[in-house]
């Protein structure tokens, strides 16, 4: 945290308190700490930031993979940080990187998902790990835990909640660190390892070209074993079409790459 002194010239067009992000961090997680060290309640800093940001209305419920650079450029004035590190909360350079000259959209990654948090993680360091969002990650790598995506009262985990305070129940006003710390399986954790080796790789040497190869091996595998039938890594058996692949989310392909046995591509 950073705090304004009133001599600052700051003091006039920041917040009172600002927040820096922190590694890993989903977007969120960033407004939320802002709230908190402010004493606001859940949603001010967002319902600020929709007002503020008129060059890219933020209307509906945002996916936070993708966030428009207007809405992030008037976050970076508020908290005094550049454009750059915010963009880091979200996975748009990624994704741009992967689907060029496509512009970066939520559902090149995932079909809008479950909100769902660490406990351990928001106990520790208040933190929402932009890992978190990603299909098949259902565990904490680090604390190896499950995510919980329900309070113990029943309520469903969101975000930004109204009436409530940052990383709180609304419901019971129970605060995200109190919930029950599940211990993951090994044998889920070791094949989410397997899916979050295959994101870096597509996330940190990502190209179209990358990934028409990876859609190529999963193909290839289908035809050639005659495979309609997949098992995904929550058990659920799949029917698979190899000419829909080409439509198929980073997060889907991904998914089949692991489930299939295949390795990860790298050319």
């Amino acid at each position: 945290m950073h705090q304004v002194q009133i001599a600052d010239l700051a003091w006039l067009t920041t917040f009172p308190h600002r927040v820096m992000p922190q590694d890993d961090e989903w977007l969120p997680g960033l407004l939320l700490r802002c709230d908190e060290v402010n004493h606001w309640e859940s949603g001010t800093t967002l319902a600020h930031l929709r007002r503020a940001s008129s060059r890219a209305p933020m209307s509906g419920r945002p996916s936070w993979i993708v966030v428009a650079l207007p809405a992030l450029e008037c976050l970076s004035s508020l908290l005094a940080v550049t454009p750059s590190r915010l963009v880091t909360t979200t996975y748009q350079t990624e994704l741009a990187r992967l689907y060029a000259p496509a512009s970066p959209h939520a559902s090149q990654l995932r079909a809008s998902g479950a909100f769902h948090l660490c406990p351990v993680c928001i106990a520790q360091t208040r933190l929402l790990r932009r890992i978190s969002v990603l299909p098949q990650i259902r565990c904490c790598p680090t604390h190896q835990v499950i995510y919980l995506e329900t309070c113990q009262c029943g309520m469903k985990l969101h975000p930004f909640a109204r009436q409530s305070s940052p990383f709180a129940c609304p419901g019971c006003g129970l605060g995200w660190e109190q919930l029950p710390r599940v211990r993951a399986e090994p044998e889920r954790l070791t094949a989410e390892g397997r899916v979050l080796s295959c994101y870096e790789l597509f996330f940190s040497q990502g190209t179209p070209e990358l990934l028409a190869h990876a859609v190529l091996t999963v193909r290839d595998r289908l035809m050639r074993s005659k495979v309609h039938q997949v098992k995904l890594l929550d058990g659920r058996i799949k029917q698979v079409e190899h000419y829909e692949l080409t439509k198929a989310s980073l997060g889907y392909l991904v998914e089949l790459l692991t489930s299939l046995g295949l390795p990860i591509p790298t050319s």
